[in-house]
């Protein structure tokens, strides 16, 4: 498919050529052609037949050169959908990738910071020497949680480490890519601390850094935290709000109980305000043994329909919930 773009690939940031911008935005029109279907057969259909439906979708944006849409989507692959909150999941999923697929269709008329954000979460490389002339955070920084992650249809494996600083209050992610028989020699686990010069992805909101170097740290501190559901959800609303593909975000909140609900498990407050949980029986276990009905704090995932916990503050210590996709 032959596209017009009229826009000068100069000005863009990364650098990208007019060839790849054409073949990606090509790609996104008939993948967002092929989202349309999909929403019309159903996400009953979709859930019984999800890797019939994954897999071709995944090889034409491979041809596409639209490895970000690549990653997000193969996410969907993992989901329970024996539990009813897949459909959220899914909803929440098709929404990002239709708005993003609008996104790139119409990149010419976004402002250079949006221009910018969309080929980023496309997946066009931002080279480490770009990154590098941005000014870097320095700070001790706590390891919050690490996420290893295996992507499916392929042998890579992601890792994910959060951390937050003890001076700035940013909360960070370093991301890794690499293959899955590949030892990780400097293994950072949760609950330890480093220092290290930070440099942010220029982005809308973004956390991911690239640390070039770092060292473990005999320091410590206790990060701040936001007290109780409704202060977390007025971030999350208003961190939203500016950047519509950001459908999650990772907050330190205070003051949560772990409890049952209607048969579902769930986080409150003092206020009684409540948040269900994605959370496996290990982590079940896990959050009983630490924290023994008594309240906490806690490293999590949030959105407006539940939240997910990697760690835990309690009066016993710090707890990670060895979160672990495989």
């Amino acid at each position: 498919m032959n596209i017009n773009l009229d826009i000068d690939v100069d000005k863009l940031w990364p650098t990208i050529s007019l060839v790849r911008l054409n073949n990606m935005v090509a790609g996104a029109i008939d993948f967002k052609l092929r989202l349309t279907d999909w929403l019309r057969m159903g996400f009953i259909n979709i859930s019984e037949n999800i890797d019939n439906f994954i897999g071709p979708a995944i090889e034409r944006l491979v041809d596409a050169q639209l490895v970000g849409f690549v990653n997000i989507l193969s996410e969907i692959v993992d989901y329970d959908f024996s539990d009813d909150v897949y459909k959220y999941l899914l909803t929440n999923k098709f929404v990002y990738l239709y708005t993003l697929c609008d996104s790139l269709i119409n990149i010419k008329n976004l402002s250079p910071e949006w221009q910018t954000e969309i080929l980023v979460i496309a997946g066009v490389n931002v080279s480490k020497a770009d990154i590098l002339k941005f000014q870097p955070v320095n700070d001790l920084w706590m390891v919050l949680a690490v996420e290893n992650n295996k992507i499916k249809f392929n042998n890579i494996s992601k890792k994910t480490v959060w951390l937050v600083g003890c001076t700035s209050k940013k909360i960070a992610c370093n991301i890794q890519f690499y293959k899955s028989d590949f030892h990780d020699e400097f293994n950072l686990n949760s609950g330890t601390y480093i220092t290290s010069d930070f440099y942010f992805y220029r982005g809308i909101h973004s956390m991911r850094v690239l640390a070039p170097k770092w060292n473990f740290s005999n320091s410590s501190f206790a990060p701040n935290a936001f007290n109780g559901i409704n202060i977390a959800l007025k971030i999350f609303r208003k961190i939203v709000s500016e950047n519509p593909f950001i459908s999650q975000i990772p907050l330190i909140v205070s003051g949560l109980i772990f409890g049952l609900r209607n048969n579902k498990y769930c986080v409150s407050d003092v206020d009684n305000n409540v948040m269900p949980l994605q959370i496996t029986e290990n982590e079940v276990i896990n959050l009983l043994c630490f924290t023994a009905g008594k309240p906490f704090s806690a490293f999590v995932f949030i959105n407006e329909y539940f939240w997910k916990i990697l760690s835990i503050w309690s009066d016993s210590g710090f707890y990670s919930l060895n979160y672990e996709m495989s």
